[in-house]
């Protein structure tokens, strides 16, 4: 019983190291992702005041997001055309895939 808490105690402390690795590679991705949107903004707002080009960035980003989900609302809406259309063909209930 001694060695298999041996062996779970390692287990979870090699888990907690892995995670913090995770967590250090993350904050370098979301680091280097912010620098690259600073980049981009100021070549597509060119102005010499920073804070414009960060909030004209959040409008953008804002407007991507919005187009995003209207796209995937657009895709579920799509679905459930298609389902109901198929529904009307057969008859009955659509077998789930």
């Amino acid at each position: 019983m001694g060695d298999e808490i041996n062996k779970l105690q390692s287990a979870v402390l090699t888990l907690g190291e892995q995670i913090l690795t995770l967590e250090d590679n993350l904050a370098k991705i979301e680091a280097a992702v912010g620098v690259l949107k600073l980049v981009v903004a100021t070549n597509l707002f060119p102005t010499d005041d920073p804070i414009d080009v960060a909030k004209q960035l959040r409008i953008a980003e804002k407007k991507f997001l919005e187009t995003k989900g209207e796209s995937d609302e657009r895709e579920r809406t799509l679905k459930v055309l298609q389902s109901l259309r198929q529904w009307k063909r057969t008859g009955g209930p659509l077998a789930e895939s």
